[in-house]
């Protein structure tokens, strides 16, 4: 089997093409700026530059491949607006789907394309995207499902909660690290339950939706058992033995939010802290992953706890910790 991984560089690009490069061959689509350090010496891996919103470099680098990962997207943040995010996230993902066209084209796109959710939906839930990032997320799986119907692309779409392990550098890390220097707080009573999903319960997935069986299916993908922020900062600190960080009251947050934001406009940074950052990490967001246990076999083998350790010895391995 031949590969190609889109967004080969980032978190999950380079998850993918180390996990498939075992076994198979690969190509790795990134762009000239990517940072290509963990991928660059794998055996029976070939970098290749170009980008997704190129549909000449995209097409050249489909060409000798049965399986399309597309795992390119752009992030949302501060100052980041919704016409970037779909530039990148439509745009950028209808010109893979249709470079793909007579491959097999597994698309990584994420939760947040269904928008605010119950607990415990599922793929039948209608989607209701409202923030820019979840509206360009929702419109990248609408480019996938209109080729499979005007075309007949094979796909199969992804929607991943959220995720962690080795090679997060964002959010997830900057988590640990503030954690293990004890300038984390839990916001508000950290009772809100959580889907997540360590990267190697992902990848697996990743593979298994290859499946002809899965063509034209989409697929939530987590750990299955939900935990408490209260659970996941604990077993955090608990892995790197230092104090459990302490809470403080969402009012008191939201004011600390509210300055961050006015500094931020004036000087241009990222504040650590927003309002949306706040509402994500106080809410629940549960997840049913009952369809791709039944259709895909799916069994995710790596539980919290041990997907906590091993993303800490990775950070601290690398030197992030």
């Amino acid at each position: 089997m031949s590969y190609l991984v889109t967004g080969a560089s980032g978190f999950v690009g380079v998850n993918l093409v180390r996990a498939l490069s075992k076994k198979d061959r690969v190509i790795a689509f990134v762009r000239k700026s990517s940072d290509t350090r963990f991928i660059k010496n794998l055996k029976d891996v070939r970098i290749v530059y170009g980008d997704i919103l190129d549909k000449a470099s995209i097409k050249e680098a489909c060409k000798d491949v049965e399986v399309v990962y597309h795992a390119a997207g752009a992030l949302g943040g501060f100052g980041i607006g919704y016409s970037h995010l779909r530039k990148i996230n439509y745009e950028g993902t209808k010109n893979v789907a249709e470079a793909a066209i007579d491959k097999r084209l597994i698309h990584i796109s994420s939760v947040a394309a269904m928008g605010p959710a119950p607990d415990n939906a599922d793929e039948s839930f209608a989607p209701n995207p409202v923030s820019a990032y979840d509206r360009a997320k929702h419109e990248s799986e609408q480019a996938i499902k209109a080729l499979e119907e005007e075309n007949g692309l094979r796909s199969t779409i992804l929607r991943p909660t959220m995720i962690y392990g080795p090679y997060e550098l964002r959010n997830k890390r900057r988590m640990f690290e503030l954690i293990a220097r004890g300038r984390f707080f839990i916001i508000g009573n950290g009772k809100n339950l959580m889907s997540m999903l360590y990267i190697r319960n992902f990848v697996d997935a990743s593979v298994l939706a290859t499946r002809k069986s899965a063509i034209h299916q989409l697929y939530i993908i987590s750990d299955g058992r939900p935990c408490t922020m209260n659970e996941l900062v604990y077993t955090i600190a608990d892995q790197l033995k230092v104090r459990r960080p302490i809470h403080v009251p969402k009012p008191f947050a939201y004011s600390a939010a509210s300055l961050m934001w006015a500094a931020a406009k004036l000087i241009k940074f990222d504040p650590p802290l927003t309002f949306s950052r706040i509402n994500n990490l106080t809410s629940s967001h549960v997840f049913s992953i009952d369809k791709a246990k039944k259709e895909l076999g799916y069994a995710p083998r790596i539980s919290l706890k041990e997907g906590v350790s091993n993303t800490i010895s990775w950070y601290r391995d690398n030197n992030y910790l």
